[in-house]
């Protein structure tokens, strides 16, 4: 049987595919589900060789809508009839342990899948919707486990600063960003540059996103404990290093704090815009002042920007709009900027090529210690200013666009909300 696949053939294999322990593939039971089951193999293949974050399964009226974001962008790659999608809703809810006769409750599962010859997490997550499922598939890819700080394309003196911090032996660091701005990522090169044999690293996350070897990664997902308590339950187990993957109320914030100022560097997460915002949020949850400046150590706030494609970008002094744009934030509107990659057949039509973390930084100091004490969000804004690492989100991703590496409209859209 062959099936259309994003311009390409799609195979029914009938023959037996030899799978790593441990892991897992789609399996039919028999010509009924048989195109289901071959167009989710190639799915998964395709995802994860590309490589897409998520693929996503959607009910409509007479089918199912079959999409992969890449790069962050969504686009449609085929949709099935009735029958075949309703296949492949209930293989996936099966495959991932998810209930098939819940058909009304949000759930939550994960597969451990072989696709494109190596191990991809999958994390799965189920919402009934009025036409049926609506499936997200998210690939951890078990590569991001081994990555490194060098690849996250920092400046040199942000990157000197962010050693020095995670060096220290006691302390509070965080990255803060919308979701899917790669904060774990991020916080998993630091866990690698830290997993050492002398070093015993914990994590706490919801979910765990990629198996890190050496590392004792606790799972919270599915509301089976809170942070608060998994963060109290791993200080028992005398780590020196604490990740916590997000920090989400007073409680957590008020042990998180007390941890890492007794002798445990702790790694976590907030939802804020910015890296000042997230000093003044510390604050609005209780933590005292006076501790936090003594325990915070720094901050990194991160988007997530498409890579632009070297092939068929477009370089210029912008006009119009976006030169008024410029001309609000600072920026000079004379300079050359990357405005465009339109898509050649070198990125398959896309512009992009990947993506690249726009970052800004901010290391404590005696001044922001002070401006912390006073809660004085402008003397914060003032101190960071002089530190050599720090450059606001809009500076970073301009450094990008005259580079090159991002074009300007995506450097907007990205900073638009700070």
């Amino acid at each position: 049987m062959e099936l259309a696949l994003n311009g390409k053939s799609v195979e029914s294999q009938g023959g037996a595919t030899r799978i790593p322990a441990g892991l897992t593939r789609f399996i039919s039971t028999g010509r009924p589900d048989a195109e289901a089951v071959a167009i989710l193999n190639h799915l998964l293949d395709e995802a994860a060789d590309l490589p897409a974050s998520d693929i996503h399964l959607e009910s409509e009226e007479n089918g199912v809508r079959v999409r992969l974001r890449q790069f962050g962008k969504l686009r449609t790659v085929m949709t099935v009839n009735e029958h075949v999608g309703e296949n492949m809703l209930m293989k996936v809810r099966a495959t991932s342990r998810v209930s098939i006769t819940d058909r009304e409750t949000p759930q939550d599962g994960r597969i451990a899948f072989f696709a494109a010859g190596r191990r991809v997490d999958v994390r799965v997550s189920v919402v009934p919707t009025i036409l049926g499922d609506s499936i997200v598939m998210r690939l951890l890819d078990s590569r991001n486990s081994h990555f490194s700080l060098s690849r996250l394309r920092m400046t040199e003196t942000c990157e000197k600063a962010l050693k020095d911090i995670i060096n220290k032996p006691e302390g509070l660091f965080l990255m803060v960003g919308p979701t899917g701005s790669g904060k774990s990522t991020t916080l998993y090169s630091i866990v690698n540059e830290l997993n050492r044999d002398d070093t015993k690293i914990i994590t706490f996350e919801d979910p765990v996103e990629s198996l890190l070897p050496g590392v004792q990664q606790f799972d919270a997902g599915g509301g089976r404990t809170s942070f608060a308590k998994g963060l109290r339950a791993a200080l028992r187990h005398d780590p020196d290093v604490i990740l916590v993957g997000e920090i989400r109320d007073a409680e957590t914030a008020g042990i998180a704090m007390q941890a890492a100022n007794t002798g445990h560097l702790v790694l976590s997460t907030l939802h804020t815009n910015g890296a000042v915002q997230t000093l003044t949020r510390l604050l609005d949850l209780g933590v005292d002042a006076a501790t936090l400046g003594v325990s915070f150590l720094g901050v990194i706030a991160q988007r997530l920007a498409p890579l632009a494609c070297p092939h068929c970008l477009e370089s210029g002094t912008p006009t119009g709009e976006m030169r008024s744009w410029l001309r609000e934030v600072g920026a000079s509107s004379e300079a050359n900027y990357a405005l465009a990659a339109p898509g050649c057949e070198r990125c398959d039509g896309r512009g992009s090529i990947g993506r690249v973390p726009v970052m800004e930084m901010i290391v404590n100091s005696k001044s922001v210690r002070r401006a912390l004490e006073r809660g004085d969000r402008q003397a914060i804004e003032e101190a960071a200013g002089l530190q050599p690492q720090f450059e606001q989100l809009v500076a970073a991703g301009l450094r990008f666009a005259r580079e090159g590496l991002v074009t300007l409209s995506e450097v907007r859209r990205l900073t638009s909300d700070d």
